[in-house]
C-alpha cells in the first residue's frame, strides 16, 4: 500500500504496537474515518441514511468461558448457544446453519 494514503500511514503507525494500542489508534484515526465516509458514498451501492431503520445488520459470534455467544445489536442481550467444544469456528458454523440458514433456506440475504 502506498505510504502516503490514510491506510498506509495507519499501518506504518501501528507497527510494533499491541492490539489494544492499535485499536485505540484506529478509533482515533480521523483520516481513515473520513476516507471510509467518502468511500461509502462512492456510488456502487446506495447507502441508507445513518439513522435509517434497516433489517440487514451484522451478528458476531465469540467464545467466552468455553461457550458460544451470539452478539446481535438488535437483541437486548448476548445469546448463549452452549459449549464450543474448543472449536469456535465449528460451533459457530453449526449454530448458524441450524438457527439461521435451516430456518429459511431460500433466503439469499444471509451470508457468512
Amino acid at each position: 500500500l502506498p505510504p502516503d494514503t490514510p491506510i498506509g500511514r495507519f499501518l506504518s503507525a501501528i507497527k510494533g504496537k499491541s492490539p489494544e494500542e492499535a485499536g485505540v489508534m484506529l478509533a482515533d484515526a480521523a483520516d481513515l474515518h473520513a476516507a471510509s465516509e467518502v468511500s461509502a458514498q462512492g456510488g456502487q451501492t446506495e447507502a441508507p441514511a445513518a439513522d435509517a431503520d434497516v433489517n440487514a445488520h451484522f451478528i458476531a459470534f465469540i467464545e467466552k468461558g468455553g461457550d458460544l455467544y451470539e452478539l446481535d445489536g438488535a437483541k437486548a442481550f448476548p445469546i448463549n448457544h452452549g459449549p464450543t467444544g474448543g472449536n469456535l469456528l465449528q460451533a459457530a458454523a453449526s449454530c448458524i446453519q441450524a438457527n439461521f440458514m435451516a430456518k429459511d433456506p431460500e433466503n439469499i440475504h444471509f451470508n457468512m
